[in-house]
């Protein structure tokens, strides 16, 4: 195995670094759900809790967000790394019909949410 294969990042004789797509899918996937995961990863989610603070508008507390987080995105992460990144498409399928599961519980919690509220 040439060292070049073993790594994903290659530089070719003519300068150029190149990514392997696998790569760039797992980090931009991260980046992005990472931030959404916790208040520390995205500014704007202190902003958020900032604004909501001073409108005294009830949030959850660090550890509250994370559990929040956990339950609701931790999922739709695995869904989006089966969907996005899975080699086979029984695991494709997978990540799909969790997906649909997801939409699912969030239709059911909308519904519970505006029969409370008209209650």
């Amino acid at each position: 195995m040439s060292p070049s294969s073993r790594w994903p990042l290659r530089c070719p004789a003519n300068r150029e670094w190149r990514v392997s797509e696998t790569l760039l899918i797992a980090v931009s996937l991260g980046a992005v759900m990472g931030g959404a995961i916790t208040y520390i990863g995205n500014g704007p989610n202190f902003m958020v809790k900032s604004v909501a603070d001073s409108a005294h508008v009830a949030m959850p507390s660090f550890g509250g967000y994370v559990w929040w987080s956990l339950r609701r995105l931790a999922p739709i992460l695995a869904s989006m790394v089966l969907v996005f990144m899975a080699d086979s498409l029984w695991w494709s399928l997978l990540g799909v019909l969790l997906a649909l599961v997801i939409l699912g519980l969030a239709g059911r919690d909308l519904r519970a949410a505006k029969a409370a509220k008209a209650a």
